[in-house]
């Protein structure tokens, strides 16, 4: 949903739904890479920067797989 939104240049609902989704999960780092984007295209490069760090940190020590669907793929 976010996504869609940033597309169409709604970057404020964006990231309003982003910033919700980091609450539910703070340690999805798709989630704050998304909130960077959105704040970049806002011109908020220094918040942006922030959630881009956070989102590479995150990435290198979250599993390739994700743990809730592994017995799944078993």
């Amino acid at each position: 949903m976010a996504l869609i939104l940033h597309q169409l240049g709604r970057y404020s609902l964006a990231e309003k739904i982003l910033r919700d989704a980091v609450q539910v999960n703070s340690t999805a780092h798709e989630v704050w890479n998304g909130l960077g984007e959105v704040l970049q295209a806002q011109g908020n490069d220094d918040a942006a920067t922030e959630c881009f760090l956070t989102a590479l940190e995150l990435e290198a020590s979250s599993p390739v797989v994700p743990f809730t669907i592994i017995p799944r793929v078993l």
